[in-house]
């Protein structure tokens, strides 16, 4: 959770509506709402990874580093 702006988090998604694994973003004032960013766990720590490494990480990676 990164607190420095509008609430925002990650989170795996356990919904039948989504693949199972996949990690999500969302911002607060709607928390329902959210966006695949990941389609598994692999790929978000593959994406996190680059993120880190990029001198210009992208949305929503940057909100977290």
């Amino acid at each position: 959770m990164a607190t420095h702006s509008d609430y925002d988090y990650l989170a795996v998604a356990t919904s039948p509506d989504l693949p199972l694994g996949a990690v999500v973003h969302g911002s607060g004032p709607e928390f329902e709402v959210s966006t695949v960013v990941a389609p598994s766990f692999d790929a978000f720590l593959a994406g996190l990874s680059n993120a880190v490494l990029s001198p210009d990480p992208g949305y929503p990676f940057s909100i977290f580093l």
